[in-house]
């Protein structure tokens, strides 16, 4: 057997995974590029090498089967040797652009690409498994995502041209379904959970998998996010209904035609989705180039009724088209292979500058750094013109009412219904730096200078304790649902337990010292809103957690060496985001053991996170706007006109934050 070291030269590790590796590599008889993938094996474990090498030799067995023109060819297989053991491999074109997943983190298809360009791509993507499904023996693919197909960029396209040449591989999980069976058992659920069909769920695979898992990329490929929002529960594809791409991007999609046929291919029995994968993408495609044809008739109408559109409007109007078949001669194609998945607030302490006048950017969208962003789609559902500037904002748990401090002025509380609630102006409360809410949201607690004094909603009083410190201020507090108040007082962080009779008594309880070792004497503390948890993030990048019950267990203690400017926590206490200083944004699950979403490079720096009951995550940045998005999307997709402060209310989808340009300006929005 051919040995891998005899001919293919290894230059670089491309994906070092759990069950495989990936290696750019020279073929030294015909000195090409090429990509290497070699089984790596277990050392520990013979039962799981059997399993993998089993499932790499079907993989090869297929590949090697298999021609067309939008799927991966198999160049080469044979044996190689890794860590003292025969193993095989298998060699395929290299492709610098990587998969449709790398290319949409720097250039998403729901905002570079047009509508029929997206269609385009999904239709290449069903022609590659229509081909699989149609032959005999039936090949179901079992993993469709954007990870697994390559792309070739065509250059220059037009709006109504094939921008992207698409690639099928990985069979690494494909069966073979003989035409006598209806579907296949399989043995493990494998696959990737995001995109994985309710059946496979079950352990049973049908051609029409395939199909939902593409109706799923579609999807994502057409508005940015997901119509399941799954995490790591892949149950979700098996009871929770899927949105419609209208209602993921009202702004993108209108047309209620491609909401059918998109719900159509998720339906949850395989027996009602469309008869095959290629009828699905031909009748997206239909429905598509139906959106595109009614808004170039719109913006016809609206050009002779002599609107102002600007120019490069019009010329974005995509066109329904036929697209030739591109076909890449293959000595001209050059790939590589992703991955395969196995499983898959701060103190306002400036004014605010005159907003900068933003250039005017196509379909309504805002243009920040370079980068376009859809509108969110919330209205206005109350105004407040605050006496001063704002330093922060506070929602009271039930979500009625928000608390403002302001500088130099007594804090307010404001109601959704419009009324506004001042407290006295004494030297006590004056200038307050941060306040919190008691659980029942009847008590505000208020930090100034090394003070923390609480007052009574109420009775309209300050109640009796005093809480004074050693320091010139209170760096952060935070106050449970469980009646914990953590307070961050120099270089310490300290829990007391303060219930509600506590407040009536002029001293505090006794404190529990929470941090073991000094810390940076600034930083961000929050409560998860079950109580159960205490996150703190540092100046020094240091993240700590903390649980809280009976007995305190630190739960980690990580060093990530960017400043911490946010944290906040889902409403349902699932997982929370923290905001750094070097534009990036991470959430993780309530353990802190596993990351669930990453957003770097953002477009300036995030000054504030906030995250609503539907887990959609606010990101507030230094450049007076304020990013959204969902944790299972790559980037934040929507925008509004709003600085500096936002806030989501924790039982309704309202976001409070201040006007674009204007600190003393309170918008209360709602979806």
């Amino acid at each position: 057997m051919l040995m891998a070291g005899e001919r293919y030269e290894r230059i670089d590790l491309l994906y070092p995974g759990n069950m495989s590796e990936v290696w750019l590599a020279r073929d030294m008889r015909t000195h090409q590029e090429v990509a290497l993938k070699i089984l790596k094996p277990v050392v520990e474990d013979d039962q799981l090498n059997h399993k993998a090498q089993e499932r790499f030799q079907r993989e090869i067995k297929i590949a090697r089967s298999l021609k067309h023109q939008h799927i991966l060819p198999l160049l080469d297989s044979g044996w190689t040797h890794y860590n003292q053991r025969k193993v095989p491999f298998l060699i395929s074109p290299y492709m610098p652009e990587r998969s449709l997943a790398s290319m949409a983190k720097k250039q998403a298809p729901w905002q570079y690409w047009t509508l029929v360009q997206t269609g385009d791509a999904i239709l290449q993507a069903a022609q590659s498994l229509w081909y699989l499904h149609a032959r005999q023996p039936a090949i179901i693919h079992g993993d469709v995502k954007p990870g697994n197909f390559l792309v070739r960029a065509v250059r220059d396209a037009q709006p109504t041209q094939r921008c992207v040449e698409l690639f099928l591989f990985d069979f690494g999980i494909a069966h073979l379904k003989d035409v006598s069976v209806e579907y296949i058992e399989v043995s493990d659920v494998i696959g990737t959970y995001q995109y994985m069909a309710p059946e496979q769920v079950n352990q049973r695979a049908y051609c029409a998998s395939d199909q939902y898992s593409l109706a799923i990329m579609a999807c994502w490929m057409l508005t940015g996010r997901f119509p399941i929002n799954v995490g790591t529960n892949p149950l979700a594809h098996v009871v929770d209904p899927p949105l419609a791409p209208s209602q993921l991007n009202a702004e993108r999609i209108f047309s209620s035609a491609i909401d059918a046929v998109i719900l159509r291919a998720l339906a949850k029995d395989p027996e009602q989705r469309f008869p095959t994968v290629l009828a699905f993408a031909q009748s997206l495609q239909q429905a598509i180039e139906q959106q595109a044809s009614e808004e170039k008739t719109a913006r016809t109408i609206s050009v002779d009724l002599a609107l102002d559109v600007l120019p490069e409007e019009r010329s974005r109007a995509p066109e329904a088209a036929m697209h030739p078949r591109y076909t890449l001669p293959p000595e001209q194609m050059q790939f590589s292979l992703d991955p395969i998945d196995i499983r898959e607030g701060l103190v306002l302490d400036e004014p605010i500058a005159p907003a900068p006048v933003k250039a005017a950017t196509t379909s309504g969208r805002r243009e920040i750094s370079g980068r376009l962003y859809t509108p969110l789609a919330l209205q206005t559902l109350a105004h407040f013109d605050l006496p001063a500037r704002l330093r922060m904002l506070s929602w009271q748990p039930q979500g009625e009412i928000l608390a403002c401090a302001l500088y130099g002025e007594p804090p307010c509380i404001l109601s959704r219904n419009g009324l506004v609630e001042h407290l006295p102006r004494v030297s006590q409360v004056e200038d307050t730096h941060e306040l919190c809410w008691s659980p029942d949201g009847r008590i505000l607690a208020l930090s100034k200078g090394g003070e923390v004094r609480f007052w009574d909603r109420v009775e309209q009083r300050l109640l009796p304790l005093v809480m004074r410190f050693q320091a010139r201020s209170i760096v952060a507090f935070s106050w449970s649902s469980t009646w914990n108040m953590a307070l961050w007082i120099g270089e310490r962080v300290v829990l007391y337990a303060l219930p509600l009779h506590q407040l009536h008594i002029p001293q505090p309880p006794l404190p529990v010292t929470l941090s073991r070792e000094e810390m940076s004497g600034s930083g961000v503390l929050c409560w998860s809103p079950d109580g159960k948890r205490l996150v703190a993030g540092t100046r020094s990048g240091r993240l700590m957690c903390w649980r809280i019950g009976q007995r305190i267990e630190s739960l980690y203690d990580h060093e990530d060496g960017e400043i911490v400017r946010g944290i906040s926590w889902a409403p349902d206490s699932s997982f929370y985001a923290v905001a750094f200083r070097d534009n990036r944004v991470e959430g993780w699950e309530r353990s802190g053991q596993q990351r669930i979403f990453q957003w770097s490079n953002l477009p300036s720096l995030p000054r504030m996170v906030s995250i609503a009951p539907d887990g959609r995550v606010a990101v507030v940045l230094n450049s007076q706007r304020t990013l959204f998005g969902f944790p299972g999307e790559l980037a934040p997709l929507y925008t509004l006109p709003v600085s500096f402060q936002a806030t989501w209310s924790p039982t309704r989808i309202e976001l409070a934050a201040l006007d674009e340009g204007n600190d003393t300006r309170l918008t209360i929005w709602g979806g």
